[in-house]
């Protein structure tokens, strides 16, 4: 039903709950008691960045502006299960035209033209052909961003082949 970073994140404000009701029957100054819950209130938000950037969980931010892509898992959208779907992407991030060491994952909302576009780089990827992602800010319309959804829904993804690197000569 939820994923292992909402369990824990549900876990940890359960705990501060219990925390924070057993801080309220103490006898002391009301300076602790609000210094106390401010460090209580402090350490969530902590752990939720914490949680949120566990190893080998896919985040649901914004795909890096250059990147390269390793693989790709397509979850279909289900309606009779209740599934919306999502595309599950591990890359590079290319940072100083260099791939950092480490991949990292990312959940998109399903779309089905990205999906089609992602189905070929894989194709291709299998076949040997580096593919390159570019994802760059979809032009906003007018109105409150704050609105509209994430990150995730305000790219526009750009795969192509890997440019051959030019040897210097001899």
């Amino acid at each position: 039903m939820f994923d292992l970073p909402t369990m824990l994140m549900i876990a940890v404000v359960g705990l501060a709950f219990l925390l924070l009701m057993l801080l309220i029957r103490l006898k002391g100054s009301y300076g602790m008691k609000l210094a106390l819950i401010a460090c209580t209130t402090l350490g969530y938000f902590f752990v939720d960045h914490g949680v949120r950037q566990l190893g080998g969980w896919p985040v649901k931010q914004a795909l890096p502006e250059k990147f390269i892509l390793l693989a790709v898992v397509f979850d279909e959208p289900d309606p009779a299960r209740g599934n919306a779907g999502a595309l599950y992407l591990w890359v590079n991030e290319i940072i100083n035209n260099k791939p950092v060491p480490e991949p990292r994952g990312y959940k998109l909302p399903y779309q089905k033209d990205l999906h089609g576009i992602l189905a070929e780089a894989m194709k291709k990827n299998r076949n040997g052909i580096t593919q390159l992602g570019k994802a760059e800010p979809k032009p906003q319309k007018g109105g409150l961003t704050w609105l509209r959804g994430g990150a995730e829904d305000t790219q526009d993804v750009k795969i192509q082949d890997m440019p051959t690197p030019q040897l210097p000569e001899k």
